[in-house]
């Protein structure tokens, strides 16, 4: 084992609902010699979240989504088909959910979603100079707008609790850093 590395002893499927969700236990050995059994471990696919510019703006949706149980600000994402890396996963979700496609992509990495139990990773990506390509693809499960926001109002909008998903946030955050944006208030603190 390597710096700190847990080694799976054993594992256990305790619910199959794949493709969505399978729940596993996994009896582990920990760096110092000590076992844990049943360390329970959530496997979900991964995704792609796409966050455009286009014109200096951000392409969002404002929709419902069923686990936060709300309406509110998302950016363009779906899962990763099996044939696909991220990448042309990311670039075939901006073009289905915003109708959008970009001329240079910056990844911003990937993050699993849950450190203890897995959860499945988001691969997060940049997307500079997005142009209308088609009409958004309409969704039998979401009803959807699309809107763009500048990175003032969006920033304004995760603080305030309009962007209720984490994997949201983090990629509006993501991409804040790698543009090197500056709040208006702190570029001119008075």
């Amino acid at each position: 084992m390597t710096d700190g590395e847990w080694r799976v002893l054993s594992r256990s499927l305790v619910f199959d609902g794949h493709p969505w969700l399978e729940v596993w236990t996994e009896d582990v050995l920990l760096p110092d010699g000590r076992q844990v059994d049943a360390f329970y471990r959530l496997e979900m696919p991964e995704y792609a979240i796409v966050v455009a510019l286009k014109a200096g703006k951000v392409a969002v949706q404002r929709h419902y989504k069923h686990g936060a149980r709300t309406v509110g600000l998302h950016l363009p994402a779906g899962y990763i088909e099996a044939a696909e890396t991220p990448l042309v996963a990311a670039k075939r979700e901006l073009l289905e959910e915003a109708g959008l496609a970009a001329e240079r992509w910056v990844s911003l990495g990937k993050y699993v979603v849950d450190g203890n139990r897995g959860a499945g990773a988001a691969h997060i990506f940049l997307a500079h100079g997005a142009t209308h390509e088609q009409a958004p693809a309409s969704h039998d499960l979401e009803a959807m707008t699309l809107d763009f926001l500048t990175l003032d109002d969006l920033v304004a909008a995760v603080r305030n609790g309009a962007v209720p998903q984490l994997a949201m946030a983090a990629a509006i955050g993501l991409a804040v850093v790698e543009l090197g944006y500056v709040e208006p208030h702190f570029a001119n603190p008075s």
